[in-house]
């Protein structure tokens, strides 16, 4: 009988030598380990500092932590334990040896054998928890989903294919994927390894001529196949309820043949959990891996023909043929739950049969649309802020916005701009990190400007200006300072620089003309720096001069996470931002606006659409979020409480975000429907305004937005625009967002829609759907009519040269009455060397279906378009402390004094050389004095 060989020790190493080497490593390892740690445990250190001190909502970072660790531990206990014994076990092999080891070779192989054995546990013990740890740490990612899975609400509403309410796509299918998802990962990892230490020693064996306990591998592989097998058809059998969520020619969701293929898998899963159960238990009985072998070739056969081939055939032979009858059902579906995921079924439809003039009566009752009509371009306006009110070059304007405020009594509209700090505009000199950090903090003020007028000049009608603020009695700025903003970089992405303040170091606030005015913050948030935090923060802001700074006091706060998206994305991770935030001056404070929707993109049927995080079909603006601009300070408000996102977010955060009856009061008055969710639902509509599957199929009605030209020169689709209006058949005027429609590759209107944003009636839309019949021109078709018009055009020929050119603002679409209006402005720019180009309003264009008009005034186009008595005299809110800057009817003396001032601010262009300004002004002097005297 064999017997055990002996060991054979070849250059046996010396043991002291050994162990000072395992010394010095495992000190060395120690090291290194205790530094990873330190530098994995920093950023949550000081992100729970921010949460703690700055934000004021630790739970956030708590809830966060808490259950990712929760998961974490759960998942790394049971992935240790299955690698551990399963490992374990495919080294505790018994050797047969058929005879001694004869070679050298032999006998290495034989030790190395014996040596794995012996010492494989001890490997087995390090690498199981490190492929554990790894496996656990991507499952902990799903900390959110179980989140929404154990607080799930009822959405009340059923899919149309399984008949469960939307609450299960939305919060429990996603868990129970994760959870498959995760053992199935396991148990492929654990078969993976577990094969290769087999087949590993199966090697070693043949070539040591050592005969392995074969019984013993096949129960442990089997066993490892079949549990693999039933995970795998449990997660097979889950994504057969995610065919409303597979793609579509025309809408989001399985058609006909997609449904044949869902009954083809669901058998198919059936299968492979029926091979796993006889793999288990068959495994002692005659060739264990006869059957899952077989049985894999059968099931890649079936495969092949039932889940690929009989679809495709369905969809060739019988779809195709009678596509509109066989996925109409599909279609309505898709119809009905696209409606329901962007809200749309709120819009009510009004048909109106468009007339080519508005009578006297409709243009009288439109003088608040005609008082509050937008000239000026919001991206021309922001050019010439940065040159009128830049004041220096570290402040720029990197937003205009459009609110309403109560002025003088009657609701206007304007366009407000903040005041920027933007450290790259400092002279090369002072760019230190006491300026930049402990200096130059913050932003200083806004401007407010009317929409429709300007100055005789052509430049901006300002309410709000200059340094210090400059304001109107009814729009009060005690704390003009922005310390938190919507900072953006020269390429247009959010940009979050941090502050240090209540240091040693004077705050700059604005210049003077002796030197410079100085702050203090008084603000009680930002991150207390004592020792640690210091230490904490310069490892992680990479910044050494916060530990070493003689400027860093006890009482110094650090400020940071001051984008307000940055703010409000960290303090409502659940929340996805309007890119569009807007500052409110209230109370004497300026605050951030911010829309914040709760979305997902797990509704069957509802039109998947990509978003920033990923594809979306159901989006709701469920949360205001209030930032000041000078504390930081965040609050945010629910204003749908009854969606359920927002409720189970609510459950797992319950003193996060507060009751709409705790809205600042005033504040309400400034809600305006958020831009991006209007342009998603328009986006929507344009196919889903259709309800007759038949129709949607055939794309017999399909609309799209209406184009404009952009300032660049190029075709694009037009934003929506906020108005004040009176909509027809409406009782009063209201703030309203509107967007144009024309049917699909078409340039004539088929209506526009209007969501209201005043109080009362916030969030209701409106449809106003143009009949057939009723040609009305879109504003492509308008556009290339104002081209060829004799005066547009001879205006672009004279004034677009080597000297001037001629920029051209957001066109207009404008129901007055039962007709619809357009506007247009246009801005000359000069373009002569060393001249700093203004953009300035010098013509604007009116127009109805079957008129054009251009002035150099908006009351002058308003004058030729509808006629002395019928138009309205736009003018500006009378405001104590100020001079309106509007064309009215003046005693001579005045015409005569603007006249004369017409010709001094033509004298001082033709010194700065701007010779087009200089030629307008000449013109408008002329004008003015051929008016005074009569002439013609």
């Amino acid at each position: 009988m064999p017997t055990d060989p002996e060991p054979i020790y070849i250059n046996r190493p010396d043991p002291q030598a050994i162990r000072k080497a395992l010394r010095f490593g495992g000190c060395l390892g120690l090291l290194i380990l205790f530094a990873a740690i330190a530098m994995a445990t920093l950023v949550p250190y000081t992100e729970y500092l921010w949460y703690s001190h700055d934000a004021r909502h630790p739970e956030v970072f708590d809830i966060a932590y808490k259950t990712r660790g929760t998961l974490f531990l759960g998942a790394f206990l049971v992935s240790w334990t299955v690698l551990y014994f399963s490992m374990r076990r495919a080294l505790s092999l018994s050797l047969i040896y058929l005879r001694a080891p004869e070679s050298l070779g032999q006998r290495l192989i034989s030790n190395a054998m014996s040596w794995v054995q012996v010492r494989g546990s001890d490997v087995v013990r390090i690498a199981a928890p490190i492929i554990a740890f790894l496996n656990a740490l991507g499952f902990s990612t799903e900390w959110n989903t179980y989140l929404l899975f154990t607080h799930r609400q009822a959405f009340g509403v059923k899919d149309p294919t399984y008949g469960l309410d939307l609450s299960f796509f939305v919060f429990t299918l996603p868990w129970m994927r994760a959870i498959t998802s995760y053992a199935l990962a396991l148990c492929v990892l654990t078969t993976l390894l577990t094969i290769g230490i087999y087949v590993g020693l199966q090697a070693l064996a043949m070539l040591a001529k050592i005969e392995l306990s074969r019984p013993h591998i096949r129960f442990h592989v089997s066993l490892l196949i079949g549990i693999g097998l039933i995970a795998y058809g449990v997660q097979f059998y889950l994504k057969t309820y995610e065919v409303g969520l597979v793609p579509n020619s025309q809408f989001t969701g399985g058609g006909y043949a997609a449904m044949q293929q869902v009954a083809t898998e669901r058998i198919l899963a059936f299968l492979l959990v029926i091979t796993a159960l006889v793999t288990l238990f068959g495994q002692r009985f005659g060739k264990p891996y006869e059957v899952p072998m077989k049985a894999g070739i059968g099931l890649v056969v079936y495969y092949a023909i039932a889940v690929v081939g009989w679809p495709t055939i369905a969809q060739k032979f019988i779809v195709d043929p009678n596509r509109l009858a066989k996925e109409a059902p599909y279609a309505e579906h898709a119809i009905s739950m696209t409606r329901f995921g962007y809200d749309l079924n709120r819009v009510e439809v009004r048909d109106v049969d468009v007339r080519p003039q508005p009578t006297k009566e409709e243009v009288s009752l439109a003088s608040p649309t005609l008082d509050n009509m937008r000239l000026w371009d919001p991206a021309v306006l922001r050019s010439s802020l940065e040159n009128l009110q830049g004041i220096r070059p570290y402040y720029k304007f990197t937003d205009v916005d459009i609110d309403r405020y109560q002025i003088g009594g009657k609701q206007t509209m304007v366009m407000l701009a903040p005041r920027d700090l933007d450290l790259n505009g400092l002279d090369s000199g002072a760019r230190n990190w006491t300026n930049e950090r402990l200096r130059y903090t913050h932003g200083y003020g806004l401007t407010l400007s009317l929409v429709n007028t300007s100055t005789p000049d052509g430049q901006p009608d300002f309410l709000a200006r200059d340094i210090p603020q400059t304001a109107p009695p009814d729009i009060k700025i005690d704390q003009p300072r922005i310390y938190f903003s919507d900072a953006r970089d020269q390429m247009g992405d959010a940009s979050d620089e941090y502050a240090l303040v209540d240091t040693d170091v004077a705050e700059f606030d604005y210049p003077t003309t002796t030197g410079s005015e100085n702050h203090r913050w008084k603000g009680d948030r930002g991150i207390p720096l004592g020792f640690l935090a210091k230490l904490a923060f310069s490892a992680v802001l990479a910044d050494g001069n916060l530990l070493v700074s003689g400027n860093v006091t006890s009482q110094t706060r650090l400020l940071m996470h001051r984008n307000i998206h940055e703010r409000a994305k960290r303090i409502y991770p659940f929340l996805e931002f309007d890119r569009d935030p807007y500052l409110v001056v209230l109370g004497g404070k300026l605050l951030w606006l911010m829309d914040g929707y709760t979305s997902t993109g797990q509704v069957p049927y509802s039109n998947q659409i990509g978003y920033t995080n990923g594809a979306i079909n159901y989006i709701r603006n469920s949360v205001k979020v209030v930032v000041d601009a000078y504390t930081g300070e965040t609050h945010a408000y629910a204003v749908l409480p009854d969606d359920p996102l927002l409720k189970a977010y609510r459950a797992i955060y319950p003193t996060l975000v507060e009751d709409a009856a705790a809205i600042p009061k005033g504040l309400v008055e400034h809600f305006r429907y958020p831009e991006d969710l209007f342009q998603v639902q328009c986006l929507q509509w344009a196919s889903f305004h259709v309800t007759d599957p038949t129709m949607f199929l055939s794309n017999g009605d399909a609309w799209e937005i209406a184009k404009e030209r952009g300032l660049t020169g190029a075709t694009e689709m037009i934003r929506p625009y906020y108005v004040e209006m009176q909509l027809p058949d409406e009782p009063k005027a209201g703030f309203l967002q509107i967007l144009p429609f024309t049917p699909l590759r078409k340039v004539n209107m088929s209506g526009w829609l209007a969501a209201h944003c005043d109080p009362g009636d916030y969030g209701r839309l409106t449809l106003y759907r143009f009949t057939k019949g009723s040609p009305v021109g879109g504003p492509e078709l308008l556009e290339g009519n104002f081209s060829s018009t004799p005066d547009i055009s001879n205006i672009n020929r004279q004034f677009n040269n080597d000297q001037s050119s001629i920029t051209v603002g957001n066109l207009l679409v404008i129901p007055i009455g039962r007709s619809v209006m357009y506007a247009e402005p246009l801005f000359l720019k000069s373009n002569t060397s060393g001249i700093q180009a203004v953009p300035r309003l010098f013509r604007v264009i009116l127009a109805l279906n079957d008129k054009i008009v251009v002035a150099p005034t908006y009351k002058e186009a308003l004058t030729q378009l509808f006629g002395d008595q019928t138009a309205p005299a736009p003018t500006t809110p009378t405001i104590p402390g100020t001079t309106p800057q509007v064309v009215s009817k003046a005693p001579p003396i005045e015409q005569a004094k603007a006249a004369l001032k017409l010709l001094d601010d033509a004298e001082l262009a033709l010194k700065n050389g701007d010779f087009a300004k200089y030629g307008e002004l000449q013109k408008a002097a002329k004008k003015r004095l051929q008016q005074l005297v009569g002439a013609k």
